[in-house]
């Protein structure tokens, strides 16, 4: 699995990366804390790098994680603006022949 196949599991490390612990990011994300925590491993694998030094029922990120976290952001500001700006262009469908 490439890092373009995890963008939920990225989205997920930038939505946590503003809460304390796993617990309640999981609950501000609507997931388990289970199914979040294997994301975030997921991400890590494939990175190859920890996000999150972990400390009983708190999350400190890494500089390698504050790193992803700024892409992470960019990711996303840019998915957001590119969406915006569509908005004003109709649908036109094309045959192709």
């Amino acid at each position: 699995m490439a890092l373009r196949d995890c963008m939920k599991e990225l989205e997920h490390f930038q939505q946590l990366s503003s809460h304390p612990s796993m617990d309640e990011g999981a609950e501000f994300i609507g997931v388990s804390h289970e199914e979040l925590s294997k994301e975030i491993g997921t991400l890590e694998a494939i990175l190859k790098i920890e996000l999150f030094v972990r400390q009983r029922d708190r999350l400190i990120l890494t500089s390698a994680g504050e790193v992803v976290l700024n892409a992470a952001k960019k990711i996303f500001n840019d998915v957001r603006e590119l969406e915006e700006s569509l908005k004003s262009f109709k649908f036109e469908y094309v045959e192709w022949t």
